[in-house]
């Protein structure tokens, strides 16, 4: 009777204790080491920032600081450049359009050679009084087996 441990209540009482010791110890280390390998991540996080900002960022350290105003004979030499810049890409757009307007007026020549040849070809098949089927026929024949030989002579430019 004075022994509480041999009570039933009393080793139920006991023995929830110790189960609850237990869990509470392995929260505890459960916790501990959490909070050790969250330090862990915050030093390795800490650590990488740290060679980010001395390694990749611009500082003091690498490089002299920029200077906040450009000199006036900076600025001359900026516009000097911009102006050359700007004067060497109008000259190759002007050459550029001379060449194409040269090509076009070469091609629009051509062409107009072709129609008044074909023209005179028609003048003279209207003049002939021979307005037969057969004769027509031939004639547009002649003419088609002309342009051919024409258009083998001189190849495309385009």
């Amino acid at each position: 009777d004075a022994t509480p441990f041999l009570d039933p209540a009393s080793l139920s009482v006991h023995a929830s204790s110790q189960t609850t010791r237990m869990h509470s110890a392995t929260a505890t280390a459960a916790a501990a080491e959490w909070s050790s390998a969250w330090r862990r991540a915050k030093s390795l996080a800490t650590t990488a920032k740290s060679l980010w900002s001395s390694l990749l960022e611009p500082s003091s350290t690498w490089a002299p600081p920029p200077r906040r105003y450009a000199t006036r004979v900076q600025e001359q030499q900026a516009w000097w450049i911009t102006l050359a810049v700007l004067a060497a890409f109008s000259a190759l757009a002007y050459f550029n359009g001379r060449r194409e307007d040269r090509n076009e007026s070469a091609r629009i020549q051509a062409e107009v050679q072709r129609l008044v040849r074909l023209k005179q070809e028609f003048e003279e098949q209207e003049a002939s009084e021979d307005f037969s089927d057969d004769s027509m026929a031939a004639a547009l024949r002649e003419a088609q087996e002309r342009m051919q030989q024409d258009d083998e002579e001189e190849p495309d430019e385009t």
